[in-house]
């Protein structure tokens, strides 16, 4: 195995890992914001907050 596909490797394995974490989670607390491995309520929105910093109106966005 070459270097690029030992990386390419390893980040399916860190991509894995990640959507393992999270899916128990979500599994484990629902649609809320422990479900995403956030610390509570206010949390969520404080980083909602901050993304909306970097959204203008003129950007498109989902």
């Amino acid at each position: 195995m070459d270097e690029k596909q030992g990386s390419n490797q390893e980040s399916a394995n860190i991509l894995k890992s990640v959507g393992i974490y999270y899916s128990e989670k979500i599994s484990s607390h629902g649609a809320t914001p422990a479900g995403v491995d956030w610390n509570g309520e206010e949390s969520q929105t404080e980083r909602f907050h901050q993304l909306l910093k970097i959204v203008t109106e003129r950007s498109p966005f989902s």
